[in-house]
């Protein structure tokens, strides 16, 4: 199957749903004449691209300072969240328990060597 997503999260879908329940509907929201995709200007591209960057990078800096006894509240510090733009979602840092509250803020709680853990930012 060819996708326009990352394979990993075709891989999750085909693993949840089977082979046969998954398809690609990019053309729904793509195709040039009966796609439901949105025009965008040329200034809007440019922002979309720009806040890109910035959650990449924050993103980039948070999974870089993960180690063993880093708190939720430092890393969430290392997304660069500072408020100039509005949030697509809740900022979600968290490890071991914490990490099945569903919109749980970030705590002092510490990452152990075998935790799992969750790091979301959207804008």
């Amino acid at each position: 199957m060819t996708s326009d997503i990352p394979f990993y999260i075709v891989d999750a879908l085909i693993r949840t749903c089977g082979y046969e329940n998954v398809t690609d509907v990019t053309r729904w929201f793509t195709h040039s004449s009966t796609g439901l995709r949105i025009p965008l200007t040329v200034d809007e591209i440019a922002r979309c691209e720009m806040l890109n960057q910035w959650v990449y990078a924050g993103m980039r800096d948070a999974i870089s300072a993960l180690k063993p006894g880093v708190s939720e509240v430092e890393i969430s510090g290392k997304l660069g969240y500072d408020g100039r733009v509005p949030l697509s979602c809740h900022i979600v840092v968290s490890f071991g328990d914490n990490v099945s509250l569903a919109l749980n803020s970030p705590t002092n709680k510490r990452l152990k060597l075998d935790d799992q853990l969750s790091v979301a930012l959207g804008v």
